[in-house]
């Protein structure tokens, strides 16, 4: 489906490149995502072709018969796939059937892909082996390649981000103005989001600090009673309000409110709400298990990676609340950490692998054409396959 933290990252990619680039989607909208976005584009050719989903617990597995007929007639020079369900392999092979170079993209990492199972793990070994190009946002991306004995040179950054611009403009113009709220909590409403430890650490915090707390969640999910049921338990400690899912344009006011962001995250791939925060100058508290921990959260420069202990926890925060200095210099690093984290910047590094598969692939047409040529040069001859 479509995400706000992609659709804009293809358009900057039509832009960057003067090319024609389609977007295949299997569906508008999943239940139970609260985005609110249109994936069309002036510069972007969108798709939706007939599909049907399967829900797996708390996750949708998309089906289509109508994806080769479709990449027939779109007649791409490259295609990239995002996951390993069944359209996308029907667009991988599409693309290794005609000899059309095969980008993979994904937001998984060494950490989030450790409990595949064998057929999994084997499907990606397949489809590695005939892909000229790997994109993934994070430093644990590149290491999931390489655990699979990717090349490094063939592997491309295109990272996960926020509207930088907006954020920044709303953070500009409220300069010197207060942040009310002691904690923000920003994300589904999930186990594995583990949201209830999020509020047990503002409780413990408002024991140490000797005072009732504030702290807003914003976002929506299956834990929406639970969460409220105990605001309300704790209420003499902690003030909570539930705004609920704010769309694209309110989310940097409602951060900017804040003074600690709390991801305790038991599972995340990347976690855009770490760029959001910091882009509005928010010192994030996030376990290692996120992937935007080590890379813009760095522990002791713009917050804490800390496990899910929670007296850790409530230590750090605690430490936030009543040093200033401390607070002023991780919100300062915080906006310097994830600057350069722009849609366009994304667009670049997607750009870098399109253009890296295309030329492998005629290098390696070149070699297979002309068996009685002399031998190409050594660097040629590493591109041959």
């Amino acid at each position: 489906m479509p995400a706000p933290y992609r659709v804009p990252v293809f358009a900057a990619l039509a832009s960057l490149t003067n090319a024609d680039v389609h977007c295949i989607y299997l569906t508008h909208k999943e239940p139970n995502r609260d985005w609110q976005l249109e994936a069309t584009s002036d510069s972007v050719h969108v798709h939706y072709p007939p599909s049907r989903e399967l829900q797996v617990g708390d996750k949708f597995i998309h089906f289509t018969a109508g994806l080769s007929a479709l990449l027939a007639e779109i007649a791409p020079d490259v295609v990239v796939t995002t996951s390993y369900s069944q359209p996308y392999l029907t667009a991988f092979l599409h693309a290794w059937r005609r000899n059309i170079p095969h980008v993979v993209m994904t937001d998984g990492t060494d950490t989030s892909e450790q409990s595949l199972t064998w057929m999994h793990r084997q499907i990606r070994r397949a489809v590695f082996a005939r892909s000229a190009a790997f994109v993934g946002p994070s430093l644990g991306s590149r290491r999931l390649y390489a655990s699979y004995g990717i090349a490094s040179g063939s592997i491309f950054q295109s990272h996960l981000c926020a509207d930088m611009a907006h954020f920044q403009a709303v953070d500009q113009a409220a300069e010197g103005t207060e942040r009310p709220v002691d904690f923000i909590f920003s994300g589904r409403m999930h186990p594995v989001k583990n949201p209830g430890f999020a509020m047990d650490v503002a409780a413990g915090t408002a024991h140490r600090i000797g005072r009732r707390v504030s702290m807003v969640y914003l976002g929506k999910g299956p834990l929406w009673n639970d969460l409220q049921a105990q605001a309300r338990a704790m209420s003499e400690l902690v003030d909570v309000k539930f705004p609920g899912f704010l769309d694209q344009t309110a989310l940097p006011r409602a951060y900017r409110q804040g003074k600690i962001f709390l991801f305790p995250s038991s599972w995340d791939p990347w976690g855009v709400v770490a760029n959001e925060a910091c882009a509005v100058g928010l010192p994030v508290l996030v376990t290692p298990m996120a992937g935007a921990a080590g890379e813009i959260v760095r522990d002791h420069e713009n917050g804490r990676i800390l496990p899910l202990d929670l007296r850790a926890w409530i230590d750090a925060a605690t430490v936030l609340l009543s040093d200033e200095a401390l607070w002023q210099r991780m919100s300062t690093r915080g906006r310097q950490l994830v600057a350069d984290y722009t849609y366009d910047n994304a667009a670049h590094g997607l750009a870098d692998a399109v253009t890296f598969a295309l030329r492998r692939d005629l290098t390696s047409t070149q070699c297979r054409t002309a068996p009685d040529s002399p031998p190409p040069p050594p660097a040629a001859k590493s591109a041959c396959r």
